[in-house]
């Protein structure tokens, strides 16, 4: 066996330091975090990898432990926020509300929450007053109006469409954007041009970003929809299977999106499996679950789950459901309602 220790000074003011250890093919890396102004403890973890083939292993782990500490929900994101709340609301900073912000809209996300969203929404909007040329904050206000649509959460979900397509569209006219505002507003235009039906853009969108962020499992996740979507959902599933190797942590999201695509792919029982460890019973996640139901002729237990969709949102229906998702077949969309119809979700 043998052993190696590294160190390595990151950006953010933090360093990350670690150790591998390797006996015959197995190979087990362990890392810590330290915040380098104040020599505290940020995080620590060990991965364990098994193979022959070092350059495979070494850009596994790397993905692994960039995703761990430098993504949108990573342990640096995470030590910023908590040093943010640490500060007097009046001294606030571009960044920090940022953070306050990013903090509530995963959480709306995460929970189908309207409290939380309109909460991120509200202090985005705060930090624009402060900081009305700040691309970061425009972008993640337009990310607020394109979930308040997309989450049905919006009295307007068109206009809430809208909304962020005009915002987002104003943050790429800028050519000082900071590489963050960047690929924030390349993955949120390649969900406006989906749900525009501009398809090729789209994709090109979903490249883009993702060229920006290559080791972010959140995004990846993410932009997998938009492949589902315009058509890809075979390569939306291999997305969605590296996020989970990635970020085990955002299980419940990626197999939210593993069930649609596999539902658009004609794999229902699977497609039930993956909703079944996603965050169902909780927003639409039952109203998927009961499409699947539809069409394996257990209508029975597809109301049930219609049900526990009203219970959700009294307000759902075939209309709403038309105006939140979309495809670049409309026969898709037109199969789903009809599904749910059978299930009883009402027209209007």
């Amino acid at each position: 066996p043998g052993v190696a220790c590294l160190s390595i000074i990151g950006t953010e003011g933090y360093v990350l330091e670690g150790s591998v250890r390797k006996v015959a093919e197995r190979i087990r890396i362990v890392a810590q975090l330290i915040d380098a102004q104040t020599g505290n403890h940020v995080w620590a973890d060990h991965f364990d990898q098994s193979g022959t083939d070092p350059l495979a292993l070494q850009d596994e782990v790397t993905g692994k432990i960039i995703n761990t500490l430098a993504t949108d929900r990573g342990q640096i994101v995470r030590s910023q926020y908590r040093n943010a709340w640490g500060k007097d609301t009046a001294e606030l900073g571009e960044y920090d509300y940022y953070l306050r912000g990013h903090d509530h809209l995963f959480k709306a996300i995460d929970s189908y929450s309207k409290e939380e969203l309109d909460r991120a929404g509200r202090i985005f909007e705060e930090g624009l007053a402060k900081y009305p040329n700040s691309g970061l904050l425009k972008v993640k206000l337009g990310w607020k109006h394109f979930e308040a649509g997309y989450l049905f959460l919006g009295d307007d979900i068109p206009g809430e469409f809208h909304k962020a397509g005009e915002m987002v569209r104003a943050v790429l006219a800028k050519d000082d954007l900071t590489p963050q505002a960047k690929r924030y507003a390349h993955e949120l235009f390649a969900f406006v041009l989906a749900s525009e039906h501009d398809v090729s853009r789209a994709l090109n969108e979903v490249d883009t970003a993702s060229a920006l962020a290559p080791y972010d499992a959140n995004m990846m996740g993410a932009l997998s929809e938009v492949l589902v979507m315009c058509g890809k959902p075979e390569k939306a599933l291999e997305w969605t299977a590296m996020a989970l190797a990635r970020d085990p942590n955002g299980s419940k999201q990626h197999n939210f999106r593993r069930g649609w695509a596999l539902r658009v792919m004609g794999k229902y029982e699977d497609s039930i499996a993956a909703f079944k460890q996603s965050f169902y019973p909780v927003g639409d996640a039952p109203a998927n679950y009961a499409i699947d139901l539809v069409r394996l002729g257990r209508i029975d237990e597809a109301k049930e789950q219609v049900k526990v969709t009203l219970k959700n949102d009294p307000t759902f229906t075939q209309a709403k459901w038309r105006l939140g998702y979309f495809y670049s077949d409309p026969s898709i969309i037109e199969g789903e309602v009809a599904d749910l119809a059978k299930a009883g979700l009402p027209e209007k």
